[in-house]
């Protein structure tokens, strides 16, 4: 804060302006999607429940061992 509750804020939105980009990258949206094997493309409902259990088994995993931590006897 500056003199008076005064925020000084321009020097702020200099510093930002100093690191925007000024150029467009060298590659466009068909090369990055031609970098992208198909098969990544391809939509799966069945690997998408799957990614979607393993996330919500790994969750509940993590939620059951953090109910231990309580129960953690107190180091000395």
């Amino acid at each position: 804060m500056g003199a008076g509750g005064q925020m000084n804020v321009s020097k702020t939105e200099k510093d930002v302006l100093k690191r925007v980009p000024v150029s467009k990258p060298p590659f466009g949206l068909a090369d990055l999607k031609k970098a992208i094997p198909p098969h990544c493309f391809k939509r799966s409902l069945i690997r998408s429940f799957a990614a979607f259990f393993r996330d919500l088994i790994i969750i509940y995993s993590l939620l059951y061992l953090a109910s231990y931590i309580p129960l953690l006897p107190k180091a000395t």
